[in-house]
């Protein structure tokens, strides 16, 4: 008993496509969501030191006096 070779329909080509595109996106937005969230707690540390260093100019100013 010999099988026919499987011969995919224009339809089954489109349905893998399309599903192997839907991953891909989603793939590619967890990636994209995970780098701003990187970079959005990088800002929200990095915020505090720059506003203690702004906060007191008095003090910078009296050191090149």
């Amino acid at each position: 008993m010999t099988r026919n070779p499987f011969k995919p329909t224009s339809l089954a080509l489109a349905l893998q496509t399309a599903s192997l595109l839907a991953v891909a996106a989603g793939v590619f937005g967890i990636l994209i969501s995970d780098i701003a969230r990187h970079r959005a707690d990088v800002a929200r540390v990095e915020a505090p030191s720059k506003v203690q260093l702004l906060a007191f100019p008095g003090e910078s100013d009296a050191n090149f006096r």
